[in-house]
C-alpha cells in the first residue's frame, strides 16, 4: 500500500511550491530532508498525503523572514537525496535545475536545508548561482555518507548505489568540485561531536568560499535553537564570516551563538517561554 501511495504521489503532484507575498526580488528556497516523513504508511499518509507538509513552511512566516518576496519549497518524498527527482516530470536533479532557473531568474537567491536538503541545497546553490546557502550538515560526498549514526555503507543506499556507474546521477555524487568552483558563499553549521558530520565537513573546509560553524552536539542534521534560524538567515555576510573565523575551533555552547546572532532580550524571551511550556507540562 505504501508502494503504491508513494507513486501516485510522485506521478500527480509536483512536490514543490512558490509563495509569493511581495514584489521584493529575494528568494528563499527551502529543501527538504530525509525528516519529512517516518518511513511507513502512517507518517506518509499524516504528512505527505493529508498534510501536504514541506520542512522549514511554519518557519519561512517570521517576519524577519518577509524580506524574501518568494519561497520555494521543494521536496523528495522518496527520501533519496533527490537524485530520482521529485515527481514524474522532473525525475533528476538536472530537471530540478531546469524548473527552478526561471522561478529564480532576476532574484537575489539563498537557500536552506538541513541533512539530504543541505546536500541539494549546496548543490543548487552553486548550480544557480545563489548569493548563499545554510546547510545544517548537509553531505557533500554522499558515497563517503556513513549515516548519521556511521554505522551505514554506501552500498547500503540502494537508491544511490543503483545508479552508482550512471552519469547522469553520478555526477552530483561529490560536490566538493562544484563547490571550488563557485562563488556563492555555503554556511556549513554541523555537530562537532557527529563523526560523520565532521568527515563531511573536512571535505570542504578549505574552499574559499565555505564558512563553518562547528555547533557543540553530537546530534546530525538541525542542531541550532529554533529561535536563531531567521536571524542566521537575515545576518550580514561579514557579520556571519567573522563569527565562523573567530570560533574555528568550534562554538562553545548554544546560548552564546543564539546572542550572538538574536541579541538578549529574544535570546531570554525564548528560554523563558521554554520553561513555562515545560512547567505547564
Amino acid at each position: 500500500m505504501l508502494d503504491q501511495l508513494l507513486k501516485e504521489q510522485y506521478e500527480n503532484n509536483d512536490n514543490y511550491k512558490v509563495v509569493d507575498i511581495s514584489n521584493n526580488k529575494r528568494c528563499i528556497i527551502f529543501c527538504s530532508s530525509h525528516g519529512l516523513w517516518d518511513y511507513n504508511e502512517e507518517t506518509f499518509k499524516s504528512n505527505i498525503v493529508k498534510g501536504d507538509r514541506y520542512e522549514w513552511e511554519n518557519l519561512a512566516n517570521n517576519k524577519h523572514l518577509q524580506i524574501f518576496g518568494r519561497r520555494i519549497f521543494i521536496r523528495d518524498i522518496h527520501l533519496h537525496f533527490y537524485v530520482e527527482g521529485i515527481n514524474k516530470k522532473v525525475c533528476n536533479i538536472d530537471k530540478i535545475i531546469e524548473t527552478l532557473k526561471p522561478l529564480c531568474k532576476g532574484y537575489e537567491v539563498t537557500l536552506v536545508g538541513y541533512s539530504a536538503g543541505g546536500y541539494l541545497a549546496i548543490l543548487l546553490g552553486c548550480v544557480l548561482g545563489a548569493k548563499r546557502v545554510f546547510s545544517f550538515g548537509g553531505q557533500v560526498v554522499l558515497p563517503q555518507w556513513s549515516g548519521a549514526k556511521g554505522v551505514l555503507s554506501f552500498s547500503d543506499f540502494e537508491y544511490l548505489y543503483r545508479h552508482k556507474d550512471e552519469p547522469l546521477y553520478n555526477k552530483w555524487f561529490d560536490l566538493c568540485e562544484l563547490i571550488k568552483s563557485s562563488d556563492c558563499k555555503i554556511y556549513q553549521v554541523y555537530a562537532k561531536f557527529n563523526q560523520p558530520d565532521k568527515v563531511q565537513a573536512g571535505f570542504i573546509k578549505d574552499c574559499k568560499n565555505v564558512h563553518l560553524f562547528a555547533m557543540p552536539s553530537e546530534k546530525h542534521g538541525t542542531n541550532v535553537w529554533g529561535i536563531v534560524y531567521p536571524y542566521l538567515f537575515t545576518a550580514d555576510d561579514k557579520q556571519l564570516i567573522s563569527y565562523s573565523v573567530s570560533h574555528k575551533n568550534g562554538i562553545k555552547n548554544n546560548l552564546f551563538f543564539a546572542l550572538k546572532f538574536c541579541g538578549v532580550f529574544t535570546t531570554f524571551n525564548y528560554l523563558f517561554r521554554k520553561i513555562l511550556k515545560r512547567i505547564k507540562r
